[in-house]
């Protein structure tokens, strides 16, 4: 007699256990594929930037800028120069403009704009010109005989000032962290996204016998801000142009810049520091870490 029991198939309930369980395999492998995905999202993003900021450095030691002969840059003003839109005279050649040199391009890093801690994902860059000639009609030698400033518009300084920045969106959810420490250097910012801005500057030759002495330039790493890179709550109420042209930027060695990826627990250091094997003086390496403050 044959039983009435199903003897080659299976249950209801074992039916939907294999479903349920292949289901979480299903899900487990997706959640493992998207993963991947975004952590190779964010390595290319973060290779990007490294690369994006390598060839900042090496167009500043190369003196190629942007044509930006459509300017007039004067020395009206003792503190600064004075620039706005337009030429004046005959105008110049590449690198200089009357009164001013090109002296090389500073970036922000951190909050859009002043005050606005909730946007990180973007960084700007801007062509620094300053005064060639300094008292008694002589090539300038210092960075504060240069007063360089940025040929943009700013609030307070150069309000006529063509805009020549260029402001780049982080790719695939990137986003600045904050300035961190390198080699054992205790800095100001520790997940704040306080902006930061440094800047590619020219070295400057020396006078003997009231000539400029000749000799290949070299591009040095600055800071702005006070000691440190900080802000005061002053600074912070104006805007980044005003940042750059109000204040003498601080000669520094290195710095270190944290991103963090906006999907994975990863954070990438950029560094930036001085490399007698790089013909700009200046190298962009990156380092990946498993946490969002790159430690």
């Amino acid at each position: 007699m044959i039983s009435g029991s199903n003897q080659g198939g299976f249950t209801i309930v074992e039916t939907m256990i294999v479903l349920a369980v292949t289901g979480l395999l299903v899900v487990s492998a997706l959640q493992l594929i998207s993963g991947k995905q975004s952590e190779t999202e964010f390595q290319v993003a973060i290779n990007s930037l490294q690369q994006q900021l390598q060839k900042v450095t090496n167009e500043t030691a190369n003196n190629y800028y942007n044509d930006i002969n459509n300017f007039s840059c004067e020395n009206i003003n003792t503190s600064y120069p004075y620039i706005q839109s337009g030429l004046i005279g005959s105008g110049s050649g590449q690198g200089t403009n009357i009164s001013c040199i090109l002296l090389g391009k500073a970036i922000r890093f951190g909050w859009a704009s002043p005050n606005n801690s909730s946007s990180s994902n973007s960084y700007s860059i801007y062509t620094l010109a300053g005064f060639r000639l300094g008292q008694n009609a002589l090539p300038v030698t210092t960075i504060q005989q240069a007063s360089p400033v940025a040929i943009a518009p700013g609030n307070t300084y150069n309000t006529l000032a063509p805009d020549d920045s260029t402001t780049v969106n982080l790719a695939n959810g990137l986003s600045f962290y904050g300035q961190v420490s390198l080699n054992g250097v205790s800095d100001f910012v520790d997940g704040t996204k306080q902006p930061v801005i440094i800047g590619f500057i020219s070295t400057l030759g020396n006078i003997t016998n009231g000539a400029l002495e000749s000799g290949s330039l070299q591009y040095q790493l600055y800071q702005y801000g006070n000691a440190t890179g900080a802000w005061t709550s002053a600074n912070k109420s104006t805007d980044y142009v005003d940042l750059i042209d109000g204040i003498t930027p601080n000669l520094i060695s290195n710095i270190g810049l944290c991103f963090n990826s906006g999907t994975t627990n990863q954070s990438g250091l950029i560094s930036i520091g001085s490399n007698t094997n790089n013909g700009s003086g200046l190298s962009v390496s990156v380092d990946i870490y498993s946490q969002k403050d790159c430690s």
